[in-house]
């Protein structure tokens, strides 16, 4: 399935402003286009059930209650790429799950230690075996992307790009932008940063994708406990068996790929990132909690400087009148259906 199948989009550019197909037009792209728009983010995996997180302990798992979900007890990170227009029903890059082990290398007193971080020879050398092979395993001492894994990604997706050029979504997640930097030497890579305390707002992944992964892996871990609790419970369900189970977990996902297609062309143009350059879509982008908010026409001036204060209190107060009339809206929807019902019942009595 191509993009133009999902949301009438074209890779092709054309001047004219003819429809096609009906009512559909042809959008027009700068740059990089939807098959060559990427963003790029971390996902904390956690396994949690109610107030409770799952950890091990030794050999024996157990749930421990946490304030905070998923961060200090994550049991891998998740590195998810996403395209905007991918030519098949898989991901283009394959999904990396960063595993807690020490990689080949690593040393404690230099943080600019060099090694291979998809060995761990701390563990078994059998356990690759029972990973998913469409899925990347890489390693870190505590489940997350340091300089070393984003060195290790960044050349990756180089490998993955080829020739071309691509836009790359990103945080600003210091250890990544300094791999582009230093890895990246043709330019391939054109990153876009999210700005900080507001990726809501603009980040792509964070704009329900990553969290509807995170809830899929869980489900699977769900359902696995709940056929044999006490196989978990008693250290029957090793960390090296959890291991594998994730690897194929987050293929099990994955491989829904063509389902999630639509949600994550949605989240590219709630963002603001994959909107044509006549703006045609540009109502597709969302600001959550902003419903008044309308982006700016192609016609209107660049504005550098920040809105004034007024400016700010005029939006306030814009956003809180159409609650209100909303709100109205549906007072009137709810006594108009119990009149309704009230109308129905009457009759029948008599």
């Amino acid at each position: 399935m191509n993009l133009s199948e999902l949301s009438d989009f074209s890779d092709e550019s054309s001047d004219d402003d003819k429809p096609i197909q009906g009512f559909q037009r042809r959008r027009r792209w700068g740059r990089y286009p939807p098959s060559k728009t990427a963003a790029c983010d971390q996902h904390p995996i956690g396994i949690t059930r109610g107030e409770k997180t799952w950890d091990f302990k030794g050999v024996d798992g157990i749930f421990i209650r946490e304030a905070k979900k998923c961060l200090d007890k994550r049991q891998f990170t998740l590195h998810m790429t996403y395209f905007a227009e991918e030519p098949g029903n898989y991901p283009r890059f394959l999904p990396v799950c960063c595993f807690k082990g020490q990689p080949d290398g690593y040393d404690e007193e230099d943080s600019d230690w060099e090694g291979d971080v998809e060995v761990a020879p701390g563990l078994h050398s059998t356990e690759r075996d029972g990973y998913d092979e469409r899925v990347h395993v890489i390693y870190s001492k505590k489940a997350w992307m340091g300089k070393q894994q984003c060195t290790w990604y960044v050349n990756k997706l180089l490998e993955e790009v080829g020739d071309d050029c691509i836009l790359l979504q990103c945080d600003g997640y210091e250890s990544l932008l300094n791999a582009i930097e230093s890895e990246d030497k043709d330019g391939k890579i054109f990153e876009l940063i999210s700005p900080g305390n507001c990726s809501d707002i603009c980040s792509m992944p964070d704009c329900e994708v990553g969290a509807f992964l995170v809830r899929k892996v869980n489900n699977y871990f769900d359902n696995d406990f709940d056929l044999r609790p006490n196989d978990y419970v008693d250290g029957k369900v090793t960390a090296k068996d959890l291991r594998c189970k994730f690897t194929h977990w987050v293929d099990a996902v994955a491989d829904l790929y063509e389902n999630h297609k639509p949600m994550i062309l949605r989240a590219f143009q709630k963002c603001g990132i994959m909107i044509d350059l006549d703006g045609y879509d540009k109502h597709k982008i969302q600001v959550p909690n902003f419903q008044t908010y309308k982006p700016p026409d192609k016609e209107e001036e660049y504005r550098e400087e920040p809105y004034t204060e007024e400016e700010l209190k005029e939006f306030e107060k814009n956003e809180k009148d159409w609650r209100i009339q909303e709100k109205k809206k549906k007072q009137q929807k709810r006594k108009a259906e119990q009149i309704k019902r009230n109308l129905k019942r009457a009759k029948l009595d008599l």
